[in-house]
């Protein structure tokens, strides 16, 4: 009983359930009003917002078209095959703070269990774990320094993690890593890259058109298996879920405009 006041305070406290109710209820009105009536001759586009307004914010469906993005590479099964000539490569997760005293790099969620996948498979196969991306705009430091001493606090040796801490965005994680691979002479190694399932599409098509043979070792599943009542009501929670999805599409769009996939 205590769960379901919880997910019932839940639905009541989100804006866009009140919005759609709000866009039903004029819809509804504008159906029904005189045929003279100015708000009549909007009636189909109102119900036409009304859709598309619940479409976007019923996590039903949000979560469906998330799950699309982490179901496309599963988890591999990767044996404890202990080799030097393995490299991790963990893309980063988060963005430098502004704050008083200057840029500070704070860990997300999402980087967190990025670093723990990370040390997790690199305690199976042992070689090398790479940290790729997000350095402040100062270049003072950067989120890939900042999991790399997360990964040394949990076990890793020093000399094991390599650190790739310029890159801005995806493609340019796995361009300036393939360099510092091949610098390193670790450009034959077998490469399990760890990033967050919902990109891994995007990461994977941005290492195959670099010619970069990686192993999607994906991470941070946050698909519901597990539909409930709520998840057809309009909410917060599918709203933000539907906006990672359009900026994911987006983010694919442009790589390839520019030719990056």
């Amino acid at each position: 009983m205590r769960a379901f006041a919880t997910d019932l305070a839940h639905v009541f406290l989100s804006l866009h359930f009140y919005a759609v109710c709000m866009l039903a209820g004029v819809t509804i009105a504008a159906f029904r009003s005189a045929k003279d009536a100015p708000l009549r001759r909007w009636r189909y586009r109102l119900a036409c917002a009304g859709v598309l307004y619940y479409l976007a914010s019923a996590q039903i469906v949000s979560n469906g078209l998330y799950g699309a993005f982490e179901s496309a590479y599963p988890v591999p099964e990767v044996a404890q095959q202990p080799s030097a000539a393995t490299t991790i490569l963990v893309l980063t997760a988060g963005t430098p703070q502004s704050t008083p005293e200057g840029y500070r790099t704070r860990l997300s969620a999402d980087a967190v269990q990025r670093v723990i996948a990370g040390v997790d498979l690199w305690r199976r196969t042992g070689g090398r774990l790479m940290f790729s991306g997000a350095p402040t705009p100062d270049f003072s430091d950067s989120i890939a320094h900042e999991m790399a001493r997360l990964a040394v606090g949990l076990g890793v040796p020093k000399d094991a993690i390599l650190l790739e801490a310029k890159s801005i965005n995806t493609y340019e994680n796995l361009l300036f890593s393939r360099k510092i691979l091949h610098d390193a002479g670790a450009q034959r190694d077998r490469i399990l890259m760890v990033v967050s399932a919902f990109q891994m599409p995007r990461a994977v098509a941005v290492a195959q058109k670099l010619s970069l043979d990686v192993v999607p070792y994906p991470c941070c599943l946050q698909a519901s298996r597990n539909f409930q009542w709520q998840h057809w009501i309009p909410s917060n929670d599918g709203a933000q879920d539907f906006e990672s999805v359009l900026h994911e599409w987006i983010g694919m769009g442009t790589y390839a405009w520019r030719g990056w996939i």
